[in-house]
């Protein structure tokens, strides 16, 4: 048999919705949605700003260097993967382009896995001076990407 609830506890549950629906609303808004292309880019960046921070360095850590140049690496195979379709699940720069060139997008990203992959070899025998001239390969490779597959930033 059901009771009815008493006036102390309607009150109390009362209480607790508004509490709760209070506490909801002083959260600060989600931040945009991001897509997982973006983020994989985003760590992309980061590994070059790493490199490029420990380069200009007068004594560069050769650990750095190689964590950072086996990151890009890394990265570089796996970004034809990040495109196998189009991303739909959040905001991204990805022109159509990346799909109707599906050819030419696969030879861009190749070409930046051969340079990461260069990186990552020099970066095993510690040469600094051909690290840093090599670096510069990185940057063209991901340019030449971007000057084709990727749209403009909205501002």
């Amino acid at each position: 048999m059901l009771r009815p609830v008493g006036g102390l506890a309607a009150i109390a549950i009362g209480f607790g919705l508004a509490a709760a629906a209070a506490q909801s609303l002083a959260q600060p808004p989600a931040a945009p949605p991001v897509s997982a292309v973006t983020a994989s880019m985003r760590q992309m960046g980061g590994a070059q700003r790493a490199l490029g921070t420990e380069l200009a360095k007068e004594t560069p850590d050769p650990a750095a260097i190689k964590a950072a140049a086996a990151r890009l690496d890394t990265l570089a195979g796996q970004l034809p993967g990040w495109f196998a379709a189009p991303v739909t699940s959040a905001p991204t720069r990805s022109k159509p382009e990346v799909w109707s060139d599906a050819k030419g997008f696969a030879a861009a990203a190749q070409a930046l896995k051969a340079q990461t992959a260069k990186l990552a070899s020099l970066s095993d025998a510690g040469d600094v001076a051909a690290l840093k001239a090599q670096a510069p390969a990185i940057g063209g490779a991901c340019k030449a990407c971007h000057d084709v597959y990727r749209a403009p930033e909205q501002k």
